[in-house]
């Protein structure tokens, strides 16, 4: 029987019912209505009695009558407190969520639908947030559009931001979209909780329904009307009792208490929730339910109601149910829980007035308003789908790959003799997620991780295998197979503590897949008290611990037991003083164990909750933190302070290089219980990792290519580790540089011949002019100081030249035409002044080089002259000059696009773009849009913003450039919320509508070209360290790019990833 059967002890659940309203002539809505004919009621044909039987009888039927009208009076009544109402709100809703003001007026909203090319409804990607109203609930009034996502261009906001999301493949376009929204009345304000596709939460405020929201030309993540929680979304606010103390609530049941102003959280007020609920996490009704979320609380008679979503497989399909437990206080204990609405999805309860307690949530994709019943502190709902049941569909026994007999590769990485890099390699040609290894008592290394069947086509099926594989090394490069050491089936069924093991059902740690499987998952190895020990899952729906009996690596082990009922991707921590730690996804679980290991003998807490962003650490912001799991606790002796550190690796789902990477991100504290800091990112494409250290002190992390754009997918790799200083701390990260878990050129690739001296630069700028030579400059660094400097090359790949400085500061100070300074506003200092962005290009006849010249931001020199965006001009016609001023133009100046007629274009920051006049001194006040109608955008100046189709800020850095490649417009721009990557669009008109092409990994504000050879590179590319954005430790180098405009969607991508665009991190 299905959940919901057994919660109602085995009655079948009530339909939902559908009310159609019927309408009254006055146009009132009314759900119940007696038709009446023409001699029907009293007192409309009155019957004349002429004898006392006849009014006898004639009372008997008047008060039979009056009984009647009476029964169906309460009939009625109880008919509107119990039917199920369907706000038609005429279009499709999922997460509908209803609040009811403190006027009585009730408001609606949900996650809205976008179309994609097919016609396919897509509730991840919309414009924003909509809001109907109503008194009664049954007439609902359209408010519009209150937050309009598309209006929204700013960079660096996070509400402008596109997402790549993990189920999609990789060369689809990013998408933004307002998922969940919940709307609550607090103190006059609207405050309405919204995620970024489905993550991270935030609230908006205002005190008008249809807004503005927030700060008007709001640019930062820091205002106050854009306050973030990272992690899981669906928010909810609740008000106090008292009316002034709020909490937010979202995700699997994290809460915390707004401030006064409700401005911001109160950060040493977050609880986990759910891990408050009687039984969590080893009761049976966490074995029935998996991946818990929007989660929320209602205030109700003095109880606190906290409901959530989870996932059920019980009814042989994957089916999202609501449950709900009570409690006296806001932070628990909870009851144990009870089924709420099977197939609901979220709900959020709300005060419904004369119809009671209701609950807002969608079915089939529309709104859905169902009776709840309240009575001694329990739930009960007429409302729900029909509990269907189907027989699950179970798989064969699984065909597994041959791990016994696999074959050593006996490296784990090669050293390319060229470039003195090394290119990580396999440990062995055979299919492996989640890696993990230690170092044994015998000082042995030892590695296990999820094994596969052969699935369709023979594609590796993770979900479905036999057991745990167990592999041997002496030297970390060749690893001998030691074959099965724990079988399901038989072992299984040896041990009544491991039949849970037996069961096969929906995987809880892939979203993407809604089968019944049966295989161990996540399995790690760890040598403690003696013997080795080896955490586990059962398709991520709970967790399990074996021992070796024997005290050897290779077993034969035997179950401990199920230590947790719900969750996935166990590890195991022993701390110094002994205490044996239990750690666990979703999210960062921890609980201690009992001494024998069996239980858990403390409450569970989330450390995810503990995680402090140190003080200008802005990357923490930037990783994007999504479906974080797999959590690895280690300890690492600081190098610098020698002082032992706790450092917390974990599986995340990042943004980084405008991809859904799933990296291994860490953590660190000086205590167990935290607080950690952080998160940095230690593998990129790395996911769920182990770290062992050798008998030197030298670290290494296990690796198995978590994503497509790692080095190599799914096969067993080493990383070795290092430590780095970041903001007063070090930090253990992939060796930088070298040992590239990216996948890409760069154990190969070389710095161009005479570029060697340039070292790390920003907004390089390559031009192939007419001429023959490549031109080559960038903003001030080691390299390129103080003035206007130059190399050039006859090949891309050099050997490049020092064409010296083309123009200097004390030029600008003797230049009789350069603007003088007028004031302290256009004074500036800068200890490295220089020429910013520059960019050379071929018109009229001559060459010219646009820049920012001058000084940038404060120091202690000052300029001469008048800091700006300047148009240099050469009076030689040379590319080498001499150069003198030309005219003014704004700072964040990117320089001219010259089309085929010779027409010529300027650009500049927030992808500005106008037509030039004859003399290039001017803007042509006469250029058109499309329709022949004169152009006036950008402060009412003939000056386009270009955007893509799917009104997306094409760049969010100062710069982009344009290109003419087979006869369409490509404009690169850069990406600068969470990596520094160049985004690609084409159009047919200069003017646009752009299309997504692609992206180029790392390009930031540097551009493409072609080299003599023919083919297109990504050139002089740069970055941070930090954030592993520059692949070479502060060399330039170029990589190969194809633009591809056969197909009907001209793409244009890295060629390394031309192979891999089909490929997602959930399929």
């Amino acid at each position: 029987m299905g959940g919901h059967d057994r919660a109602h002890g085995g009655r079948a659940p009530r339909p939902l019912r559908e009310i159609e309203p019927c309408v009254r002539s006055d146009g009132e809505r009314d759900c119940f209505r007696q038709r009446q004919g023409p001699n029907s009621g009293c007192g409309r044909n009155p019957i004349k009695s002429k004898s006392q039987p006849r009014r006898s009888a004639m009372r008997n039927r008047v008060i039979q009558f009056a009984t009647t009208v009476c029964l169906l009076a309460s009939a009625f009544a109880i008919s509107r407190a119990e039917e199920t109402l369907h706000p038609d709100v005429g279009e499709p809703l999922r997460d509908a969520a209803v609040s009811r003001g403190p006027d009585g007026t009730f408001y609606l909203t949900g996650t809205r639908a976008s179309k994609d090319k097919d016609g396919r409804l897509d509730f991840v990607s919309n414009d924003g947030v909509k809001v109907w109203s109503s008194k009664d609930l049954l007439t609902w009034k359209d408010e519009g559009l209150v937050f309009n996502l598309t209006a929204r261009s700013q960079w660096r906001d996070y509400l402008s931001q596109f997402y790549s999301m993990p189920d999609r493949p990789l060369g689809t376009h990013s998408i933004r979209g307002i998922v969940g929204p919940r709307l609550t009345v607090v103190g006059g304000e609207f405050l309405i909780t919204i995620s970024s596709c489905g993550h991270d939460v935030r609230w908006l405020r205002s005190t008008n329904l249809r807004g503005p929201y927030g700060v008007s030309g709001e640019t930062k993540s820091k205002d106050d009307a854009l306050i973030m929680s990272r992690g899981p979304g669906y928010g909810c606010i609740l008000a106090g009792a008292d009316g002034r103390e709020s909490r937010l609530v979202w995700g699997p049941g994290y809460s915390a208490r707004l401030g006064e102003d409700r401005k911001a959280l109160v950060p040493e007020s977050q609880t986990f929730l759910l891990a408050r609920v009687k039984g969590y996490p080893n009761a049976d009704w966490c074995a029935r339910q998996f991946d818990p979320h929007a989660a929320a609380l209602f205030l109700k008679e003095g109880r606190y109601i906290l409901t959530w979503a989870a996932f059920t497989d019980e009814a042989g399909l994957k089916r999202d149910d609501s449950f709900y437990a009570v409690a006296d206080n806001p932070e628990g204990p909870f009851s144990e829980p009870g089924l709420l609405i099977p197939g609901s999805g979220p709900v959020v309860l709300f005060d419904a007035g004369e119809r009671g307690l209701m609950a807002s949530c969608s079915m089939e994709d529309r709104p859905a308003l169902a009776p709840l019943r309240w009575e001694s502190g329990k739930l009960s709902c007429g409302a729900g789908l029909s509990a269907k049941s189907v027989p699950p569909a179970l798989p064969p026994a699984p065909e597994m790959f041959d791990y016994a007999r696999s074959q050593p590769s006996g490296r784990r990485a090669v050293k390319v003799e060229a470039t003195g890099r090394s290119r990580l390699a396999p440990l062995f040609d055979l299919p492996l997620a989640g890696a993990s290894m230690c170092r044994g008592g015998d000082g042995f290394y030892y590695l296990t991780g999820t094994v596969a069947s052969k699935g369709k086509g023979g594609k590796p099926d993770f979900e479905n295998n036999d057991g745990v594989y167990l592999w041997k090394s002496a030297d970390l490069d060749t690893w001998t197979p030691l074959g099965k050491v724990w079988d399901i089936a038989s072992d299984g069924a040896k041990f009544p503590v491991s039949k849970w093991q037996l069961d096969y059902r929906i995987p809880g740690d892939n979203p993407a897949r809604a089968d019944f499987c049966r295989g161990i998952t996540a399995p790690e190895i760890h040598f403690a008290k003696g013997t080795y020990w080896i955490p586990y899952s059962m398709n991520g729906r709970g967790t399990g611990l074996l021992k070796s009996s024997s005290g050897k690596a290779e077993g034969p082990y035997e179950d401990v037991g199920r230590i947790t009922a719900m969750g996935e991707s166990a590890s195991l921590f022993v701390d110094s003083d002994g205490k044996a730690c239990w750690l666990w996804g979703k999210g960062l679980q921890m609980a201690t164990l009992s001494g024998d290991n069996s239980s858990l003998a403390s409450p569970v807490s989330d450390w995810f909750l503990t995680m402090t962003q140190p003080q200008g650490l802005d990357q923490s912001a930037n990783l994007d933190l999504w479906d974080l799991t797999g959590p690895h606790l280690f300890m690492a002796q600081d190098p610098k302070t020698k002082k032992a550190q706790y450092c917390l690796s974990f599986s995340a789902v990042t943004q980084t290089f405008e991809r859904a990477n799933r990296d291994s991100v860490i953590v660190m504290a000086d205590r167990l219980e935290g607080p950690y800091a952080g998160p940095i990112r230690m593998i990129p494409d790395g996911g769920q990792t182990s770290v062992v250290t050798d008998g030197k002190g030298a670290m290494f992390a296990s690796f198995c290519g978590a994503d497509p754009s790692a080095v190599f997918r799914d096969r067993p790799g080493i990383v070795p580790l290092e430590w780095f200083k970041e903001l007063q701390r070090n930090w253990p990260r992939r060796v930088y540089g070298d040992y590239h878990t990216e996948r890409g050129p760069w154990a190969e690739v070389v710095t161009p011949r005479g570029a060697e001296e340039v070292g790390s630069l920003r907004d390089s700028h390559v031009f192939h002019a007419p001429d023959g030579y490549f031109y080559y400059s960038a903003s001030p660094s080691r390299f390129f100081t103080k003035d206007l400097r130059y190399l050039r090359a006859k090949d891309l790949w050099g050997p490049w030249e020092d064409c010296g400085y083309l123009y200097t500061m004390e030029q600008m100070r003797d230049d009789p035409n350069w603007p003088p300074i007028t004031g302290d506003k256009d004074k500036n200092w800068n200890n490295n002044k220089g020429a910013w962005e520059p960019s050379m290009s071929f018109a009229k006849g001559t060459y010219w080089i646009s820049c920012w010249f001058g000084g940038h931001g404060w120091g202690k020199d000052v300029v001469w002259k008048r800091s700006m965006g300047v148009l240099l001009r050469s009076t030689s016609g040379q590319a080498t000059g001499p150069y003198v001023y030309h005219s003014e133009w704004p700072h964040d100046w990117q320089g001219l696009f010259v089309d085929d007629d010779g027409t010529v274009y300027g650009m500049a920051g927030a992808c500005a773009l106008w037509k030039m006049s004859e003399d290039l001194k001017t803007m042509d006040a006469s250029w058109t849009d499309a329709a022949g109608k004169p152009i006036r955008g950008i402060g009412g100046k003939p000056v386009l913003s270009l955007k893509s189709d799917n009104g997306r800020l094409m760049s969010e850095d100062c710069g982009y450039q344009l290109l003419k490649i087979e006869g369409r417009y490509v404009f690169i721009g850069c990406s600068s919320h969470s990596d520094y990557d160049g985004r690609t669009f084409w159009a047919s008109d200069i003017r646009g509508p752009y299309r997504y092409m692609g992206n180029i990994p790392r390009l930031g504000n540097c551009n493409i070209v072609r080299n003599k050879d023919g083919k297109w590179y990504a050139a002089f590319i740069q970055g941070q360290q930090t954030l592993f954005q520059h692949p070479l430790g502060g060399q330039v180098v170029c990589y190969e790019v194809k633009p591809d405009f056969s197909g009907p969607e001209p793409i244009i991508w890295p060629v390394h990833d031309l192979d891999h665009l089909t490929e997602a991190i959930y399929q």
